[in-house]
C-alpha cells in the first residue's frame, strides 16, 4: 500500500503507518488522509476461508476500543476499515462487505452484535470494565458509521506482481519466459551439456545406423531393445548377471518416467496458473473447486497418453494406463474424489 501510494493508486491517502503487533488495539496498519486518520487495515493470516463471525468479531472489537479512545476514530463519517486475508471469505462474509449498510442492521437487530460485544468483553482483558456495562450503543454508532472493505489473496496477488520491488525483497520469482525464448534457453542447456535436439535429419541416421546392424546382434526384450550385441552374448550370461542389467534398465526407465511424470505435473499447474486461476477464477467466472478439478484431471488424462508411449503393448494392458476412459469418466472420478476430501475436512479430519 505504501508503495501504491508513492505512486497515486490512492488519491485519499497520504500515508500508512505499520503497528508494532502490541497494543495495536484491533488496527495493523493505521491509513492517513489530507485531514489525518482515515482508516485502517486488520490482517488475517488464516489457512482456511474468513468467517462472517470472525469478521463481525475483528470489526467489533475495533468499536470498543474506539469508544474508549477517539482519536483512533477521529472522523465516524470518513472512516474506511479494510480487512486483508491471505486465503478468502466465506460466502456469508462476502454478502457481508458487499452489502454492509443493510447486512449489519440486519446483524444488529438479530441480537448477533449483542451476543458478539458479550463474547469479546469476556475474553479480552482490556475490556474488564466494559464487563458490567457494554456500550452496545456506542459500537451500533460506529458499526452503522463506518465504511468496510475487503482484500482477499488473490486481490493481494495481482496488487504484488504490479509492484517488482516488493516482489524482489520478500518473494522467491520464479521468470515466465515466452515459447520462442524458452526453446532458445534450452538448446543452449542442451548444448552446454553436449545434447541436442533430434531432427527428422537426426532420425535418418539413426535408423540407417540400426538398419545395418546385423540381424544377428539385435535383441529385443519387450521393454528394451539392444543393438549391436548378439543373442550370443546374451545366452552367455549368468541369470544373476542377466538380471543386473535389466535392473539397470529398469531403474533408468523408473527414473526417466518418474522425472517426466513431475514435468508434467509442474507444466500443467503452470498452465492452470495462467489460462484458469488468472483468466477465469480472479475474474469471479468460476468457483475455486472448479480450479481443484483442473490438476487430477488433466494429470491423469495426459500421463494416460504420456505413458502409453513409454510402456510396451504387453505391460500396457495390464496398467492402470491401459485403460480407456472417457472425458466424463475422468471428471466424474476426480469430482467425487473432491466431494469426499471435503466431506471427511468438515467432519474435523485433517489427515
Amino acid at each position: 500500500v505504501k508503495e501504491e501510494i508513492k505512486k497515486k493508486k490512492h488519491q485519499d491517502l497520504t500515508d500508512i503507518v505499520l503497528m508494532q503487533g502490541v497494543g495495536e488495539r484491533g488496527r495493523d496498519c493505521v491509513l492517513y488522509g489530507k485531514d489525518g486518520v482515515s482508516g485502517l487495515i486488520q490482517c488475517k493470516k488464516y489457512t482456511g476461508r474468513l468467517t462472517k463471525p470472525q469478521l463481525l468479531k475483528e470489526l467489533i472489537k475495533f468499536a470498543l476500543y474506539a469508544s474508549k479512545d477517539s482519536s483512533i476514530l477521529p472522523n465516524l463519517n470518513n472512516f474506511k476499515y479494510l480487512i486483508y486475508v491471505s486465503n478468502d471469505f466465506t460466502e456469508p462474509a462476502n454478502d457481508l462487505i458487499h452489502n454492509y449498510s443493510l447486512s449489519i442492521l440486519d446483524d444488529i437487530n438479530n441480537g448477533n452484535i449483542a451476543k458478539y460485544i458479550s463474547e469479546i468483553v469476556e475474553e479480552y482483558e482490556s475490556f474488564r470494565k466494559e464487563r458490567f456495562s457494554p456500550p452496545l450503543e456506542e459500537v451500533k454508532k460506529i458499526l452503522t458509521s463506518i465504511k468496510v472493505d475487503a482484500v482477499n489473496g488473490t486481490d493481494l496477488t495481482n496488487r504484488i506482481y504490479a509492484e517488482s520491488t516488493i516482489l524482489k525483497n520478500f518473494f522467491n520469482v520464479k521468470t515466465v519466459v515466452s515459447i520462442d525464448d524458452a526453446d532458445q534457453i534450452i538448446r543452449k542447456a542442451f548444448d552446454d551439456y553436449g545434447l541436442k535436439l533430434l531432427t527428422d535429419e537426426d532420425l535418418k541416421s539413426i535408423q540407417a545406423r540400426i538398419s545395418q546392424t546385423n540381424p544377428d546382434h539385435r535383441v529385443g526384450f519387450g521393454f528394451v531393445d539392444f543393438y549391436g550385441y548378439s543373442v550370443e552374448f546374451f545366452k552367455s550370461l549368468k541369470n544373476e548377471e542377466y538380471q543386473e542389467i535389466l535392473n539397470i534398465v529398469v531403474n533408468l526407465q523408473m527414473t526417466l518416467n518418474r522425472k517426466l511424470l513431475d514435468f508434467i505435473n509442474t507444466e500443467i499447474r503452470n498452465l492452470i496458473f495462467s489460462e484458469v486461476t488468472c483468466n477465469l477464477l480472479r475474474t469471479r467466472k468460476i468457483h475455486q473447486i472448479s480450479v481443484d478439478v483442473c490438476a487430477p484431471y488433466l494429470f491423469k488424462r495426459v500421463t494416460q497418453s504420456v505413458m502409453k508411449q513409454v510402456i510396451p503393448d504387453f505391460l500396457l494392458d495390464e496398467s492402470q494406463f491401459g485403460k480407456s476412459e472417457s472425458t466424463e469418466d475422468v471428471i466424474s472420478e476426480v469430482v467425487e474424489r473432491l466431494m469426499k476430501t471435503c466431506e471427511r475436512i468438515m467432519a474435523g479430519d485433517y489427515s
